[in-house]
């Protein structure tokens, strides 16, 4: 769905409301470009683990979104591969890694970041986003087999992790 920008960015936008298909709630444009912002947000720092990292690839993903229209789709699937990238070491996305705490986040999303890379950015994207498996594995560059069997072990790692808490 290809919605108009926010007046956050200077353009005009038609404040239609919308219905939430969901929820069944009244939500206007801009809520909802807030909501899969929001969204997209925690997903690049779920995969990165660093709060400046994930702040730098939303920050390039909005400017590379065309200004007259923004695809909310397309807002979290560019956030999501950009940050596969930079944790991957593209060569375009050398960014100094900082040391910041991520203790603000849920202790539940904390055990997640804790995860190593590949099994933490399958359990995202499988189970938080909910995307089709051959979704995750086209932007993961994976078989879609071993992303279910990766987001499985980390879905077990946090069971694990959970159990050793307690």
């Amino acid at each position: 769905m290809s919605l108009g920008y926010c007046d956050q960015f200077n353009t005009p936008i038609c404040h239609a409301v919308h219905v939430d298909r969901v929820k069944g709630a009244n939500i206007t444009l801009e809520q909802e470009i807030q909501r899969a912002t929001r969204k997209a947000f925690t997903a690049a720092l779920l995969i990165t683990a660093d709060m400046h990292c994930a702040e730098a690839v939303m920050l390039h993903t909005i400017n590379s979104i065309e200004r007259k229209e923004v695809d909310i789709e397309a807002l979290l699937y560019r956030s999501v591969r950009l940050a596969i990238r930079r944790c991957c070491g593209a060569p375009d996305l050398k960014l100094a890694r900082s040391s910041c705490e991520l203790t603000t986040l849920p202790i539940e999303l904390q055990t997640v970041i804790s995860l190593p890379f590949l099994l933490r950015c399958c359990f995202v994207l499988h189970f938080l986003l909910e995307l089709p498996r051959e979704t995750s594995a086209g932007l993961l560059r994976m078989d879609a087999n071993q992303v279910n069997e990766m987001a499985a072990a980390a879905a077990w790692q946090l069971a694990a992790m959970q159990e050793q808490a307690s």
